[in-house]
């Protein structure tokens, strides 16, 4: 991408994030918006159809950077889970800058929509690869119990200005899953054919 492009587009996230930090997004123009990122409104049409375009890429941008972040096959260390929500946090944290605009309330449905399509498989393929479960179903359905609990957890700590660390916060969500799941075993053992 040109570099001019990239300066132009970088403006407009930046305005973007100064502007939400004071008011809601649907309460932000484009005329508003423009004179913030210091452009005119037409470059921004340039760039953009509207103001959700510029946050519908940057949730992709900001979902596939997490993603490459966390390529890594964590089912292969000790600690592979905590070490997969750990990474996940880590850089949630080092990019918490975008936190007021990508978790605010108006955009906290479709921010949890594109981290639980990251987080998703990656919970698959741990419990297919480590728990050996071969039923397609039981694993996307305890991939997407365990990752809509984590996420909310996750959203809570980013709303909370980030009370903790993320090794704190990971600690936190370990024990909540741990704990889920022996409760869940406790009481409702697996039915004997």
């Amino acid at each position: 991408m040109d570099r001019r492009i990239r300066k132009t587009r970088s403006a407009i996230i930046d305005a973007l994030l100064r502007l939400s930090a004071k008011k809601s997004l649907s309460a932000i123009s484009v005329r508003e918006l423009a004179e913030e990122a210091d452009i005119p409104r037409s470059t921004f049409y340039l760039h953009y159809h509207s103001i959700n375009d510029v946050i519908s890429e940057y949730l992709e941008e900001y979902t596939r950077d997490m993603s490459e972040f966390l390529k890594e096959d964590f089912t292969t260390l000790r600690h592979g889970n905590r070490q997969l929500f750990l990474s996940m946090l880590e850089y949630i944290w080092n990019h918490r800058q975008l936190a007021p605009l990508l978790f605010c309330e108006e955009l906290a449905a479709t921010s949890s929509r594109y981290i639980e399509a990251a987080l998703h498989p990656l919970l698959m393929h741990r419990f297919q690869k480590q728990d050996a479960i071969q039923d397609e179903q039981l694993l996307h359905d305890m991939a997407f119990f365990s990752s809509q609990g984590s996420i909310a957890l996750i959203m809570q700590w980013v709303h909370q200005d980030f009370p903790c660390s993320p090794d704190e916060m990971t600690d936190r969500i370990v024990d909540a899953i741990r704990a889920y799941t022996n409760y869940f075993v406790e009481m409702f053992p697996v039915k004997q054919n």
